[in-house]
């Protein structure tokens, strides 16, 4: 048996404030766990397990939703206006692994990777961006897409590696 929704009638006001509440744990939660500086804007709102493992800094502009498992292993700043769906992960290309003489465990690391999310973009589920790449304002991003170079303005990228396939009207 399904529970009947009721989209004209109001959220309660208790529960508006304990949505409210339960946020505010959240964000205090990351920040006492983070080991990188981690600052967020007005208005923007993310869900469960956020997993900030950034080396220096991440940061989220103004109005950004970000949904449940969202996880940042390299320095990154996301600008305002910006959906990002589930299970999205932003991660290093951070091992020198293309010395022959060296195995892959003792290759050494390279520097930090720092990637920057302009406005106005939307990052479907399950995507994973590479390494320092900049994606560019009003992308969007497909499901599981992978994003291992800079992006342009207003096109639309799908695909293992992703690449362009349209552009966005």
């Amino acid at each position: 048996m399904s529970v009947p929704h009721y989209p004209d009638r109001p959220i309660p006001f208790y529960l508006i404030r304990l949505r409210d509440f339960l946020r505010w744990l959240r964000v205090k939660k990351i920040k006492r766990f983070s080991l990188s500086k981690f600052m967020i804007g007005n208005g923007s709102r993310f869900g469960p397990r956020l997993r900030n493992y950034s080396p220096s800094f991440l940061v989220i502009g103004n109005d950004v939703s970000i949904g449940s498992d969202f996880r940042a292993e390299v320095n990154l700043t996301i600008s305002d206006d910006v959906l990002i769906s589930s299970h999205v992960s932003f991660i290093g290309n951070d091992h020198d692994v293309f010395d022959r003489n060296k195995t892959v465990k003792t290759c050494a690391r390279l520097p930090e990777n720092t990637t920057n999310v302009c406005s106005n973009v939307f990052i479907g589920y399950g995507a994973t961006i590479i390494g320092s790449v900049s994606i560019a304002e009003g992308c969007v991003i497909g499901a599981h897409a992978v994003i291992t170079k800079d992006t342009e303005p207003y096109k639309v990228y799908v695909g293992i590696p992703a690449r362009a396939i349209r552009d966005r009207i």
